[in-house]
């Protein structure tokens, strides 16, 4: 497999696991938060657990994906970024986006009036 694309497959991978890490450790100690800290800290856990990925995984946007050297901790940082907000993104691939909401509309009042023979406006009982 071509190395530009082991990198993709690596950084998709490392996205995925990296959210839903965060949405599981979330879920286990978020209670009742106001909606800034949860995103702060949503935010903060996944830059750490980034960092932790690339520097353990050695995976490099810059130098695997584009083959430019670069200084080590510049693609080190870009990566670290791409993942972070590839880990923020992915959760859209991966739950189902809300439904939107439409309020039932009231059926319209409907009358059938039939004209007899004299002229006489009378209600229609049964329509065929």
């Amino acid at each position: 497999m071509d190395q530009t694309a082991q990198l993709i497959a690596a950084v998709l991978i490392i996205s995925f696991v990296l959210d839903r890490v965060i949405a599981a450790i979330t879920f286990l100690f978020d209670k009742e938060v106001p909606d800034r800290k949860r995103t702060i800290t949503r935010v903060a856990l996944a830059g750490f657990l980034a960092a932790l990925a690339v520097w353990k995984i050695d995976v490099r946007v810059l130098r695997d994906g584009m083959h430019v050297a670069t200084h080590p901790r510049a693609d080190f940082l870009l990566t670290w970024l791409v993942l972070v907000a590839g880990a923020d993104k992915i959760s859209s691939f991966t739950t189902p986006a809300p439904k939107e909401v439409v309020p039932p509309q009231a059926k319209p009042d409907v009358s059938v009036f039939v004209e007899n023979d004299e002229g006489e406006m009378k209600p229609a009982t049964k329509l065929s």
